[in-house]
């Protein structure tokens, strides 16, 4: 499964570790997803796929396979990041 963030909400995510499921935010099918609106790609590990579609509980930071920046400026954001939270890099694979 996969959802597409906001730089922001990224960084929310990150500094949380944690962020709520919002249905709007997941796209089973990256390829066939608008990335219009998102700037960052999280694919949730496959206990994710799972779930019964109207899952509203968090979303665990350790519970993320992979992080694709979609725009320069995300990839930019991530290297921050990962500056300043250098123990996200067990997490972050982009």
């Amino acid at each position: 499964m996969w959802i597409a963030l906001t730089i922001s909400e990224f960084w929310d995510f990150c500094t949380k570790q944690k962020i709520l499921f919002d249905k709007n935010l997941v796209a089973s099918e990256y390829l066939q997803k608008d990335i219009s609106d998102s700037e960052i790609w999280l694919e949730l590990d496959k206990r994710y796929l799972t779930l019964k579609e109207r899952f509203v509980g968090p979303i665990l930071f350790c519970h993320i396979e992979k992080v694709i920046p979609v725009t320069k400026e995300a990839k930019d954001s991530i290297t921050q990041l990962l500056a300043i939270f250098p123990h996200l890099v067990n997490y972050v694979r982009s």
